[in-house]
């Protein structure tokens, strides 16, 4: 063989090795991915495993550490990558093992350096630190109330302003930050909104929210830091005398952690990949509820503080002795802060000494209707002499906040034209003719006197009534309908003023229409989440997996629900950092529809 054909032979040879062989030609490898190195307590930190082109697809195992909780994924990400060049084809195989690293309590752990063996060989991971902080809202979210003034009498109205202080999140991946309408957002809107609940509900059924604007704020350390800032004005009356407490407000929200390109929600065609449920209330109120002073407060003050205008007209103005004439009394606000006229109470015209001996008044709690700033009402008087010559001047008393001091607005006097009252005579009961009206029946003489009885026969006859099973049914129905009513009023009053009550009566419904609207792991999660937040009267948003299962664990709740519950938040999690979390598992729905079944017929507390 000449040595052109020997070259020839080696060249195909080894083509043909390499196109057989080529696949086989690539060496394994393996590396450790921490896309973030900071968290959350409660808020898993994902960290991958990644193995290329080995043969055997054993999961690795990661060291135990003393703190922390490594649950692995069930199942890994296999991508496969061809490429082509030169006419020899190459195929890459890679797997993503992904572990959810979450801490028990704050703090820093360190995964230490450990091996990952891949078809015989070893690959050698530099240690980690990882940081966990507690899942409060820290500087991410802040809450605080101010009344204007912070000292007020009880009735007196304050200017309270809820301020919001949300943290912009900064994504360095995408070099972007979320506007304030961003992160506004991302707050629950079934956060307790306490005495801002109205206004936030008008907002919301507007599709509106308030602006925010960039200010700077007190960090962490005292370190200055910048913050988007929402503010909510309302003007409220107190009902409590003491200092107002602030614990009816907590604001939750879902932060995010990471984001990822997606379609929708944000403008920059970004979405939250990852978030962390935080939730904050304000500290404190400063403002002091105090009893208005007895001294100078006359018996007929009814409890009107401001300043306020007394009008009274009466109707009819000619009338007899003890024709009632209707009194209309208007009140009108003039102070220089609002009053609540809703809850203005009616005059005490029966306590007022001007109309005593000259006028009957009724003593009952009168309702009034408000017309603007003014409230009327109404109320029936009678002339007791027709001497009276006049209704008198009334006084309405009220107390001044800016004074401190009781003062008085007097109505004008009404004049009134009062005629003796028509008698009745003994002619008014004669008949046409002038003759008394007799009955034609005729008194008959019974021997014996007052003492006679009567012996007829027809005595004997029987006069017994026997009901009949309708009539019985007849006089059943009134007592049982009333008391039917009343155990359903009195359910419903209950309900409506305890809303923790009325949120565990409702949850097994909130939660399956929110479970049959789900379309996404983390919604499924959401609806559990929410049913036990309802049952247990917690704010929805500030619930993760393990706080959760911690609840539970507290409560009367059986050991097997407890696992049943928590291996479905586990699976939602898993579908949610291996990147499946917008596909809907239908087993995962059955799973979760069978642990609200299942929650529904045992104790939470």
């Amino acid at each position: 063989m000449d040595t052109i054909a020997f070259k020839k032979l080696t060249y195909v040879l080894w083509l043909l090795i390499t196109l057989l062989a080529g696949d086989s030609l690539l060496a394994a490898e393996a590396s450790m991915q921490v896309t973030r190195r900071q968290g959350y307590v409660g808020s898993p930190i994902p960290i991958k495993l990644i193995i290329s082109d080995a043969i055997d697809d054993a999961a690795p195992t990661m060291p135990d550490v003393e703190g922390l909780t490594i649950e692995r994924l069930s199942t890994p990400n296999v991508s496969t990558q061809m490429t082509s060049i030169n006419g020899v084809t190459t195929t890459r195989r890679t797997s993503e093992w992904t572990y959810l690293v979450n801490a028990l309590a704050a703090g820093t752990y360190t995964i230490p350096e450990f091996i990952i063996e891949v078809d015989g060989n070893a690959f050698r991971t530099k240690a980690i630190d990882l940081t966990f902080v507690s899942s409060e809202a820290d500087d991410l979210l802040r809450v605080a109330i101010e009344g204007d003034p912070d000292r007020i009498y009880l009735g007196e109205s304050t200017n309270l302003t809820l301020r919001i202080w949300i943290k912009p999140y900064k994504d360095i991946q995408y070099g972007t930050e979320l506007s304030s309408r961003d992160m506004w957002n991302l707050v629950d809107p079934e956060s307790e909104w306490g005495p801002f609940a109205p206004t936030m509900s008008e907002l919301y059924s507007q599709r509106q929210a308030p602006r925010g604007r960039l200010v700077t704020v007190p960090g962490e350390q005292s370190e200055p830091g910048l913050a988007y800032l929402y503010e909510l004005e309302i003007e409220d009356w107190p009902d409590r005398l003491g200092p107002v407490a602030a614990g009816d407000v907590r604001i939750a929200m879902q932060y995010p952690l990471s984001l990822t390109r997606s379609r929708g929600f944000f403008n920059s065609g970004l979405a939250i990949d990852e978030a962390r449920p935080i939730s904050a209330s304000p500290e404190s109120l400063d403002i002091t509820v105090i009893p208005l002073p007895n001294e100078g407060q006359p018996a007929w003050f009814s409890g009107a503080v401001g300043r306020f205008v007394f009008d009274v007209s009466a109707t009819p103005t000619d009338v007899a002795v003890g024709d009632p004439i209707t009194l209309t009394m208007r009140v009108t606000d003039r102070g220089q802060r609002p009053a609540n006229m809703e809850l203005l109470q009616a005059p005490k015209i029966d306590r007022m000494k001007e109309l005593d001996g000259s006028f009957r008044v009724p003593r009952e709690q009168l309702g009034g209707t408000v017309q603007g700033s003014s409230k009327v009402f109404t109320q029936t008087i009678r002339a007791t002499s027709d001497s009276v010559s006049e209704i008198p001047s009334l006084p309405f008393t009220f107390f001044e906040p800016g004074g401190d001091e009781y003062v008085t607005s007097w109505s004008k006097p009404i004049p009134l034209k009062v005629r003796t009252s028509t008698t009745v005579s003994s002619s008014n009961v004669l008949s046409a003719g002038g003759t008394i009206k007799t009955s034609p029946d005729e008194l008959k003489n019974v021997s014996g006197g007052i003492l006679a009885n009567y012996t007829g026969t027809d005595l004997l006859t029987d006069q017994s009534v026997d009901p009949s099973y309708g009539l019985f049914v007849l006089l059943l129905l009134p007592p049982i309908a009333f008391l039917t009513i009343a155990v359903v009023n009195q359910k419903r009053m209950r309900l409506q003023g305890d809303t923790g009550l009325a949120r565990s009566r409702s949850a097994a419904r909130t939660a399956g229409s929110a479970l049959q609207a789900a379309e996404s792991s983390s919604q499924i999660s959401g609806a559990i989440t929410g049913y036990v937040a309802d049952r247990l009267d917690l704010p929805p948003a500030a619930l993760t997996r393990h706080e959760v299962r911690g609840h539970l664990d507290r409560g009367s709740v059986p050991p097997d629900i407890v696992e049943q519950v928590d291996d479905v938040l586990s699976r939602c999690e898993q579908l949610q950092y291996a990147g499946d979390g917008s596909r809907l598992d239908p087993d995962l729905m059955e799973s979760a529809a069978s642990c609200l079944k299942s929650l529904q017929g045992v104790r939470l507390r």
